[in-house]
């Protein structure tokens, strides 16, 4: 099966653009909680449709900080704009 966009989650195989390297099959992000100034948000990381790794990131809503930090820039700007678009349409 071809999928029509590489960004979906599990394009190995199917996306000309897919990291040969990359062992992740998918990134799912969920919101756990929120502030007036921060939300809470768990990245889960899948391999072949299983969670392998998870972990619990803080974003504030004022400064676009993530505590703690994340290093790698695709994982960073997927969960940036995961959260600009909650605040955008449920603190507006």
């Amino acid at each position: 099966m071809r999928f029509r966009y590489c960004n979906q989650g599990y394009s190995r195989g199917a996306c000309e653009h897919f990291p040969p390297h990359e062992i992740r099959s998918a990134l799912r992000y969920d919101f756990v909680g929120r502030t007036e100034t921060e939300l809470k948000v768990m990245i889960i990381e899948e391999q072949d449709y299983a969670p392998t790794e998870w972990r619990l990131v803080r974003y504030s809503t004022g400064s676009e900080r993530l505590e703690p930090e994340i290093a790698e820039p695709c994982t960073r700007a997927q969960v940036v704009a995961f959260c600009r678009s909650y605040v955008s349409r449920f603190f507006a």
